[in-house]
C-alpha cells in the first residue's frame, strides 16, 4: 500500500515532493479541481524530479456529464481530456466526479453519463492517452455517484473506481464508518468488479465538513 496526500495547490509541486519525502510518504494527487493550469512540459520535469512518487490527479469540479446544456457537457469532456493530457506524463489515475442529477431521474442520469463517458474513452483512445479514468463516489445526495451507481458504471465501461470513504460516510449521514462497513464495501467491489479491482485501488479518506 502506498500513502500520500492531495496537493499541487501552491504552484510549487517540487516543494511538496520534498515534503512528502521528509514524511516518508509515497504519493501525491494533483488537485486540478479549480482548473488545469499545469503545462505538459512542467509535468515531464516534475516526473523527472520525482520518479519515486506516485502521481495521480483530480479533474476539475466543474464537470457535469448530465448537464441540460450541450455546451456544459462538451466543456466537461474537454476538462477531463485536458487533465488526462497532463497526467499522462506523470501517472495513471485520473479521479473525477461525474455530475448531478438535476431534475432528471436516476436511470436517465446514468445513461447520459455512461454515453458521455464512452465518448471520452473513445477520444482518449484516438489520442493514444493511456490513463485510468476513475469515477469517484460522491458525498452529496444531489450528485450522481452512490457506491452502487459507480460500481455499475465501472462494470459496464470496464473502468476502476476511486472509492472515497468519507463521501460514503457523509452520504449515509454517518452510518458507514465501522470496520464491518469497510469490509462490506470491499466485498461489494470484489463481487461487482472482480478480485483484480481490490489489487489496484485508489482510495480517498479524510474528515468530513458538513454543509446545511
Amino acid at each position: 500500500m502506498k500513502f500520500g496526500v492531495a496537493g499541487g495547490r501552491e504552484e510549487d509541486e517540487f516543494r511538496e515532493v520534498r515534503l512528502l519525502r521528509n514524511l516518508n510518504l509515497d504519493a501525491l494527487e494533483l488537485e486540478f479541481v479549480r482548473g488545469v493550469y499545469m503545462k505538459e512540459d512542467y509535468a515531464k520535469e516534475l516526473k523527472k524530479f520525482a520518479p519515486d512518487i506516485i502521481f495521480s490527479a483530480h479533474a476539475p469540479h466543474y464537470i457535469n456529464l448530465n448537464a441540460n446544456e450541450k455546451i456544459k457537457i462538451e466543456n466537461s469532456k474537454r476538462r477531463i481530456i485536458k487533465s488526462a493530457k497532463v497526467l499522462r506524463h506523470l501517472g495513471k489515475n485520473l479521479v473525477f466526479h461525474c455530475g448531478y442529477y438535476l431534475k432528471k431521474g436516476k436511470k436517465e442520469t446514468f445513461e447520459n453519463i455512461k454515453n458521455n463517458l464512452e465518448e471520452i474513452i473513445n477520444e482518449l483512445n484516438i489520442l493514444n492517452i493511456n490513463i485510468n479514468l476513475r469515477p469517484e463516489n460522491t458525498g452529496k445526495i444531489s450528485q450522481f455517484g452512490s457506491l452502487e451507481e459507480i460500481l455499475e458504471l465501472c462494470s459496464i465501461l470496464n473502468l476502476l473506481p476511486c472509492i472515497d470513504f468519507h463521501h460514503l460516510y457523509a452520504r449515509s449521514l454517518g452510518k458507514i464508518n465501522s470496520y464491518e462497513d469497510f469490509c462490506s464495501i470491499l466485498l461489494n467491489i470484489e463481487e461487482k468488479l472482480g478480485s483484480e479491482a481490490l489489487k489496484d485501488m485508489h482510495i480517498h479518506i479524510s474528515g468530513v465538513e458538513y454543509g446545511k
